[in-house]
């Protein structure tokens, strides 16, 4: 096929053997590729953007409400949204002195640990640091995405940017 535009972008195509009285006058040769482009472009490069920062924001979104976990007295225990939304009861029973004899809370590899209420105030303690060290990460990551997303000149570098951390490591 031999591709070819006008100086509207209008695409005119014709088979290889086509007979060339046939083509319409003035017409520019183009590639294939280039009759895709025209006839598929590329959002604008504010719309790219766009697309793009709301990427990111769902990624940061995910991000922040994933799991992470801290060590505190020789335990690995869970730090996130959910974590905290379940132990907030248990500290206003632990503070007001009515847990029940024996109780413990289970670390975030499955084994049951005997608490107090100073222990309960630690691992609380504990969890929010540790989801304010991640957010503070997060966040940081999320701003260095954008900043480099509103450097790139071209539609096609943003879309192809990868939205994530930079290592395996949340880094």
């Amino acid at each position: 096929m031999k591709y070819f535009k006008t100086n509207k972008n209008e695409i005119y195509v014709y088979d290889d053997d086509a007979d060339k009285r046939f083509y319409k006058e003035g017409l520019i040769s183009i590639t294939e590729e280039e009759a895709n482009e025209i006839l598929n472009p590329l959002p604008d490069i504010e719309d790219a953007r766009k697309q793009k920062h709301v990427e990111i924001n769902h990624w940061r979104d995910i991000q922040e409400n994933g799991d992470i976990t801290f060590t505190w007295n020789n335990h690995s225990w869970d730090a996130s949204k959910a974590s905290q939304d379940r132990l907030a009861p248990v500290l206003v029973v632990a503070k007001s002195g009515q847990l029940p004899e024996g109780f413990f809370w289970t670390d975030a590899n499955n084994e049951d640990v005997p608490v107090t209420v100073d222990d309960l105030t630690a691992i609380d303690a504990g969890m929010t640091q540790a989801m304010v060290n991640m957010g503070w990460k997060i966040h940081e990551r999320q701003r260095e995405m954008k900043k480099e997303v509103d450097e790139l000149k071209r539609a096609s570098d943003i879309f192809n940017y990868s939205v994530g951390w930079t290592d395996d490591n949340g880094n």
